[in-house]
């Protein structure tokens, strides 16, 4: 009874495939909703023995049990939508991978066969590529034949709005390192030179990379939400090249930035540099005579450092200002900084309460000693 109710179905949907020259609205029944793919394909082999046009597949019905468990039907509808998308961009492929967006994939596609007007679902074919531009145009490219010619195509390829690589570290540091090798191409290979100039809108610009020999560009303005100074995505570049030992006494104060730039704790990182070596090189390390004899002109002067062998000079000004342009306010957020504070015993206070100027001269020097 079963196998008759089937035959007559399948008679009956033969019919009006013949009868419409086609699905009609994505049916091939009068009243039943739903075939099996088996039953389809059967179907739509008897039709064509009758002289029903060729072309009509499976997945041209609506609703049909299984049609997407057939792997050459996944990739027929993946192939019908590139060559669609291809042939939107004159068949440039290097222009559909700069501009596809996940909608221009997902949304059905909607065909003529012989006359007849047909939809079929991108939904499920489009899961099966992780709903990702990157891994249909992959997959495309695969049964297209030209996996080989387009194997340097990468998802930070996309055009920015498609890219989410920030959960992929593998992705992150290969964008970091062929952003930051543009870049040090451009200054002929000359890291100290590149540190020093390059600022966070170079880092920010766009960047040309190479597909089949065709140049693409590159956003990466989304690198800096992840590296928000200069010094952070050098420093990743660094690590990333292997040069770290060259490079280990880079400080975020080398890289130019302007310095509104620098948070407080930054500009008092290079205050307590520049003291340190001031106290040391000047005054033998020797903070009282430094106390007595040291000059606001010479806190004025540039921190200089030997980096790769090049001499790269650190400006304070802006350090300075941090301290009202004070000898005063300096030295005693230097000393702040370095934690380098005691309490003064009451009778030192009782002895220079006259001048406070002398109570905080007396805390600075009992303070540093009593540390050294």
């Amino acid at each position: 009874m079963g196998s008759n109710k089937r035959d007559r179905e399948i008679s009956e949907a033969v019919y009006f495939l013949l009868e419409n020259r086609g699905p009609i609205d994505g049916r091939v029944h009068p009243t039943k909703k739903r075939f099996l793919v088996e039953d389809l394909e059967e179907i739509i082999a008897t039709g064509e023995g009758f002289g029903l046009p060729q072309g009509f597949r499976p997945y041209h019905v609506r609703h049909t049990y299984g049609v997407w468990n057939n792997q050459q039907y996944i990739d027929e509808v993946l192939l019908l939508r590139g060559n669609e998308l291809l042939e939107k961009y004159n068949g440039d492929m290097i222009q559909l991978i700069g501009s596809v967006q996940g909608c221009d994939i997902e949304v059905p596609i909607k065909t003529e066969i012989n006359g007849v007007y047909v939809e079929i679902s991108m939904s499920v074919p489009y899961q099966t590529c992780r709903e990702s531009p990157f891994e249909f145009l992959k997959a495309f490219l695969e049964l297209k034949g030209w996996q080989d010619e387009f194997s340097d195509f990468r998802p930070f390829h996309l055009s920015m709005a498609k890219q989410n690589i920030s959960d992929d570290e593998g992705l992150v540091n290969e964008l970091v390192e062929k952003k930051m090798d543009a870049l040090l191409n451009e200054y002929n290979g000359n890291f100290i030179k590149m540190f020093t100039s390059v600022n966070s809108a170079d880092l920010r610009k766009p960047f040309i990379a190479n597909i089949n020999g065709r140049s693409i560009e590159v956003g990466v303005g989304h690198l800096t939400q992840m590296f928000p100074k200069c010094f952070d995505m050098f420093s990743k570049y660094i690590e990333l090249k292997g040069v770290k030992d060259r490079f280990h006494k880079l400080k975020h104060y080398h890289v130019v930035q302007h310095a509104s730039n620098f948070t407080s704790e930054e500009l008092t990182e290079i205050l307590v540099d520049k003291l340190e070596r001031l106290i040391e090189e000047k005054y033998d390390g020797n903070f009282v005579s430094f106390l007595q004899n040291a000059r606001y002109e010479e806190m004025k002067q540039p921190i200089e450092d030997t980096i790769d062998g090049v001499t790269v000079e650190v400006s304070t000004q802006s350090a300075l200002k941090l301290y009202n342009g004070r000898f005063f306010d300096t030295v005693v957020g230097y000393l702040e900084a370095k934690g380098i504070w005691i309490n003064i015993p009451i009778y030192d206070l009782i002895i220079f309460g006259r001048h406070p100027r002398v109570i905080m001269v007396l805390k600075l020097v009992m303070s540093y000693l009593s540390l050294r």
